[in-house]
């Protein structure tokens, strides 16, 4: 009962101390996505963010960097943060304070160790504008119908959303070049 923490603020921190470093950086990316994201996303949806190279400067999907069993590698890379619903696959965090407690300015200022995991929604708005992207320079004829774009995962979300992501910062070199 000593080592239970005694506030939320306690519990994430304890939870983002947890991530394997191996998996940081997934994390960071789907739960920035998470953050500022117009809609719910799906495990499928974040199995093609997390197939995207966001290190370059024109962020390029890879299919082969797809995770085959996409709700798996959510949940692994974000630990007990995130819920999936069974039925609809749809992707949320666990509870309002998540969100709150990984943009919030205590996350900033706090342990040096998980300060990486703060969300910078400017930023978020940036990382899922370049993922929108890459993903969109891969349609092909067979992404596309005369209703437009199938929404076969992240591609329809992507064609719906993307300008709502890129809109606020027009200086970001990154999104300038994949633009």
């Amino acid at each position: 009962l000593k080592t239970i923490p005694k506030t939320l603020d306690e519990t994430y921190e304890r939870v983002l101390l947890n991530i394997d470093d191996a998996m940081k950086g997934y994390t960071y990316r789907l739960l920035q996505c998470l953050a500022v994201c117009a809609r719910p996303l799906t495990t499928e949806e974040l199995g093609d963010i997390l197939a995207i190279d966001l290190d370059s400067s024109i962020s390029v999907y890879t299919e082969d960097l797809r995770p085959t069993d996409c709700q798996q590698a959510v949940l692994s890379a974000c630990s007990s943060l995130v819920i999936v619903h069974s039925t609809t696959q749809v992707v949320q965090f666990a509870h309002f304070s998540v969100q709150e407690y990984l943009t919030s300015s205590r996350l900033r200022l706090g342990r040096s160790e998980i300060r990486g995991f703060h969300i910078e929604t400017r930023l978020a708005h940036v990382t899922l504008a370049r993922a929108c992207l890459a993903i969109l320079v891969t349609l092909t004829p067979d992404h596309v119908d005369k209703g437009g774009v199938k929404n076969d995962s992240f591609s329809g979300y992507a064609c719906e959303h993307w300008v709502e992501h890129a809109k606020d910062d027009r200086e970001d070199r990154c999104l300038q070049d994949a633009m």
